[in-house]
């Protein structure tokens, strides 16, 4: 028995664990805004606009986005130089739960300011609303809708690179993953920030040295009771991945750290 269904969520997960899920939604905000609302977070050397909000369509409805625009300055330069700016898609992190696109302002805005580059950060769906593999179905349909728009845009969809922190460093794997099964258009980069690429793994092999955590076992737990409720294969990555930034940052308080030092060694 799931009991009671709640509305807006996935029927597969547990109320329980949907109820866990919103309440952490709920806490994030307000953590968000004193954590990320220093202007020591702000590294961009250039005014960047404010961004603009589209929406893209995916196979699971459309996507509010945000766009980041460089400088008319740099997209001077780079049509000065006969081609027009490329294309980062950040995807967002926030344990699958989470959805503040906003949490990834500094960051976009320093692309934008430094590269020169659009700078593109989806609204994904997220837990306890959907599960998987609906986020990594969206992520890929907005990296696809990116890289066919190059032109409508402004941007050059023939370089699309892709990126996140955490859950998004997985999408961003998994954006590479579809386009290498698809045979379809591939990024031409990947980053991926203390990404978590395999959550199959037993929690002791995550363990932390420190009493806190970043992510502790409690969260990991709440991600598999939510959006991996019915996921038991283990992930494969498939060979011949694009050219990928894996950030391990030598951060020992992050339970995924020690899987990342082995993927980046691999």
């Amino acid at each position: 028995m799931r009991g009671p269904p709640m509305l807006g969520n996935d029927p597969q997960i547990h109320w329980r664990a949907a109820l866990s899920a919103r309440t952490f939604q709920l806490l994030f905000r307000p953590m968000f805004r004193l954590r990320y609302s220093s202007p020591e977070l702000q590294f961009a050397t250039k005014k960047i606009a404010k961004p603009a909000r589209i929406t893209i369509p995916t196979r699971h409805g459309k996507l509010k986005t945000l766009v980041y625009a460089p400088t008319p300055q740099h997209i001077a330069a780079w049509h000065a130089s006969g081609r027009r700016p490329p294309v980062h898609l950040i995807i967002h992190g926030g344990a699958f739960i989470v959805r503040v696109p906003q949490q990834e302002d500094n960051v976009a805005r320093y692309l934008a300011s430094e590269i020169g580059c659009y700078v593109v950060i989806p609204d994904y769906d997220t837990a306890p609303k959907v599960r998987f593999p609906v986020s990594e179905e969206q992520t890929y349909d907005v990296f696809r809708w990116i890289h066919g728009n190059g032109e409508a845009r402004g941007w050059d969809g023939e370089r699309v690179s892709v990126g996140g922190p955490s859950a998004g460093g997985k999408f961003a794997l998994s954006v590479a993953q579809q386009a290498i099964d698809e045979g379809g258009y591939e990024p031409v980069a990947i980053s991926a920030e203390f990404g978590a690429a395999d959550i199959s793994r037993p929690d002791s092999t995550r363990a932390s040295a420190k009493p806190n955590p970043v992510v502790p076992p409690q969260m990991m737990d709440l991600v598999r009771r939510t959006y991996f409720v019915l996921r038991r294969r283990r992930p494969h990555l498939a060979a011949g991945l694009p050219g990928a930034l894996r950030a391990a940052c030598g951060i020992p308080a992050h339970p995924h750290h020690d899987r990342r030092v082995r993927h980046a060694a691999a």
